[in-house]
């Protein structure tokens, strides 16, 4: 028996009752077996834009989105693989990768691997201060890439539609990930409905727990040569099971009892630390303010010196709660 830790600087998935029971539905229907054999009929090339189709009407009671402006839809291991081969593409074009301070590391990684440009821009001043910082971007080589809800804090950031609209005025590129989508409540639909928008990357790993079945994709304008074999070489198995897992449930379809058992948690760690912790937007997280110096452990979490609130993980406690329930 392992120990549960309160909390991880890593965002971690949960596996849910619907997880398990859909996985054994899926791994029993010999009827999706046939669409193993008689690959020279090209019956398989198709299989994944259910998926798309299956996602974009699963989301939409969180989203505004034309998704039939995306002419391009590739199947991915997970959001990571799209994400990967998009910032490659965009960096044999010549462009430049825009991001926040404290945002999902893997596009600063990915970037610095390959030797790309990397503007960062800091998200924790006043809007007008970065509305200055964002005019003095190159429209023609800068690139956005930002997570909404947030992997900064897991929150929907306010200023988003204040964002949206004024690299849309710019004329300034972004690509959306929507890693948390699912596993957020906000009364307020997302706006993506930005003609500068060029890309929306989406996964089910964070949503059902499925992070190992890598299920998600990517909405693109333009052509992507290095997501073009992803039309053959795609995982059916994994895509099939992510339709069924949409089919069975609506999206939100845990909110009320994750919501509980985030509040739940709060309280117990505020009274074991005796300091204030915050709801994240996304079940999964929660935030604290930074203060080293009366509380060292949290140096092991902070993300960035300009960050002064921590994001903290509590997939590992909420997880212990639902196997009690």
């Amino acid at each position: 028996m392992h120990n549960i830790p309160n909390f991880t600087k890593t965002i971690y998935s949960i596996p849910f009752p619907i997880t398990k029971s859909t996985l054994k539905d899926v791994l029993k229907d010999e009827l999706f077996l046939h669409n193993y054999e008689e690959t020279w009929t090209k019956k398989q090339d198709k299989l994944h834009q259910p998926l798309f189709d299956t996602f974009a009407q699963w989301i939409s009671p969180r989203l505004i989105c034309d998704f039939s402006s995306y002419e391009y839809q590739y199947p991915t291991n997970g959001s990571s693989e799209a994400i990967r081969e998009q910032i490659c593409y965009l960096h044999s074009l010549g462009k430049r990768l825009v991001v926040f301070d404290s945002e999902y590391e893997g596009y600063i990684s990915i970037a610095n691997s390959i030797g790309m440009p990397i503007i960062k821009l800091n998200r924790f001043q006043s809007f007008y201060e970065l509305e200055k910082q964002i005019k003095v971007l190159n429209a023609d080589t800068d690139i956005f890439f930002i997570s909404e809800p947030s992997s900064i804090d897991g929150n929907s950031w306010n200023y988003f539609d204040l964002f949206m609209n004024l690299t849309e005025k710019l004329n300034i590129k972004v690509y959306i990930d929507l890693a948390y989508i699912g596993m957020f409540n906000f009364s307020k639909k997302i706006n993506l409905n930005h003609h500068n928008i060029d890309g929306i990357f989406f996964s089910l790993s964070k949503i059902f727990g499925v992070y190992y079945h890598r299920i998600g994709g990517v909405f693109l304008k333009d052509s992507n040569p290095l997501l073009f074999g992803n039309i053959w070489f795609k995982n059916i198995l994994s895509i099939h099971y992510g339709i069924n897992l949409m089919n069975n449930t609506k999206i939100g379809f845990f909110d009320n009892q994750l919501k509980e058992i985030q509040q739940k948690t709060i309280l117990n760690l505020q009274n074991q630390y005796g300091i204030e912790f915050v709801a994240s937007d996304v079940f999964l997280i929660i935030n604290t303010q930074y203060n080293e110096n009366e509380h060292p452990w949290q140096k092991e979490y902070q993300r960035s010196a300009l960050n002064k609130k921590l994001r903290l993980c509590i997939s590992a406690l909420i997880e212990n709660e639902l196997k009690n329930i």
